[in-house]
């Protein structure tokens, strides 16, 4: 990665974090805290776990729907020609 893109990505990252004066308002870090706690105690980490997963997921699941509707469109295409 060339110096130019490292800086600007550093600084689009950290701005917001370097902009913050939490001598001015310690509410602020307790508010970060508070936010990680709410992700950890949710369904966040499930969600991240699960999703290098989510491909099967979808591949069962539109593999069921096709099986459902296999026998269907057998049926209509068959009984036209038996008739």
């Amino acid at each position: 990665m060339s110096d130019h893109v490292y800086v600007c990505a550093r600084t689009t990252i950290d701005a917001p974090i370097l902009e913050r004066d939490l001598s001015r308002s310690p509410a602020i870090a307790n508010w970060d805290l508070d936010q990680v706690r709410s992700f950890l105690s949710g369904g966040g980490p499930t969600a991240l776990f699960d999703l290098p997963r989510l491909p099967i997921y979808l591949a069962v699941l539109i593999g069921r729907v096709f099986c459902n509707f296999l026998p269907i469109v057998d049926d209509l295409l068959c009984y036209d020609k038996a008739l």
